[in-house]
């Protein structure tokens, strides 16, 4: 198949490549991987480290490596046939991830491997077989039949509305701006993202400087810009992005709502009192409890010294400190 976001010989080739690569390079790439693990599962030969897991773990790098291109673009261009290929992608990942994780025979096969190491087993391949028989039971591999189906279903909800998240946050700082025919205001901000500024009003047909809500440029501000007003006007921009406090066509109140009643659902159907202790099954911290008492415990080991800290800056500052100082 001649698409060249399935050459992975060497650096992802950008320029070659086109929303319209996207879900052929996939489906290709994700029926040629069912149909080698059916192989590896259908071997006559006993499965061990070599056999089944390496392969595996190759898969898993090759779709990565064809996947993160498009991953990268539509993150970085403010670009419709990106976002729409990145949109349409999404079903075909989350099914194929989620059919994998849910796969009894896989899951069978891995624990055989688990059972069959030699006693000088290198611990990292027995942490990784270990971590895909954890990811089998969070993905609810032993569920019945229909509350797989019904993981299956949260999964692929819940991909699609934290896109709409990240889009919403995308678009939001896309959609601000601040235009100035007056460099007065701009001291300390860096040549180049001046000269920027130029370049953009000039290519919106404006006069003076535009200046966008894209990171460089908000880092630039915040960091340098001697005027404060126009720090706070960056800082609250970029603080409200996607939220109920900015624009309101790009408000994810609605989204983070379903997200967070989504992740409940899933946890609770593998066996999870909230989504917070599932989140933990793969951390080091064994209860949410544990991640409050070290969060406390920091605090009451450094808020001290930052007190101080914040009172010796606010001594010599000529007004008193906020945020976007």
């Amino acid at each position: 198949m001649n698409n060249p976001l399935l050459d992975t010989s060497s650096l992802p080739r950008f320029h070659d490549i086109s929303p319209d690569d996207t879900i052929p390079a996939l489906k290709h790439l994700i029926a040629e991987h069912r149909r080698k693990l059916d192989e590896l599962l259908a071997s006559s030969s006993e499965l061990d480290f070599r056999s089944l897991v390496t392969p595996l773990e190759e898969m898993s790098h090759e779709l990565s490596r064809v996947w993160s291109p498009v991953n990268h673009l539509q993150s970085v261009l403010d670009d419709s046939g990106w976002r729409e290929a990145y949109n349409t992608s999404l079903p075909l990942l989350t099914e194929h991830s989620t059919e994998l994780s849910q796969n009894r025979r896989l899951q069978q096969a891995f624990e055989f491997v688990a059972e069959s190491f030699p006693k000088d087993t290198q611990q990292a391949k027995r942490a990784l077989v270990d971590q895909a028989l954890r990811s089998f039971r969070l993905a609810g591999v032993a569920l019945p039949d229909d509350e797989k189906a019904e993981f299956k279903a949260i999964m692929q909800e819940l991909a699609a509305v934290q896109a709409s998240f990240d889009h919403n946050v995308q678009d939001a700082a896309n959609n601000w701006a601040w235009h100035t025919d007056d460099l007065a205001p701009c001291g300390g901000i860096p040549e180049m993202i001046v000269s920027r500024a130029a370049k953009d009003a000039a290519d919106a047909d404006k006069k003076g400087w535009l200046f966008r809500l894209d990171y460089p440029t908000y880092h630039a501000i915040i960091t340098h810009a001697e005027n404060r007003e126009l720090r706070e006007r960056f800082y609250r921009a970029w603080s409200t992005r996607g939220s109920d406090q900015g624009d309101a066509r790009f408000d994810n109140s609605e989204n983070i709502s379903k997200i967070l009643s989504l992740r409940h659902r899933a946890a609770k159907l593998v066996g999870f009192s909230n989504y917070a202790e599932y989140s933990l099954a793969t951390k080091m911290a064994g209860k949410s409890r544990d991640v409050m008492e070290f969060l406390a415990e920091l605090a009451a080991q450094t808020r001290a010294t930052a007190e101080k800290e914040f009172e010796d800056i606010a001594a010599i500052a000529d007004a008193p400190l906020e945020a976007w100082d």
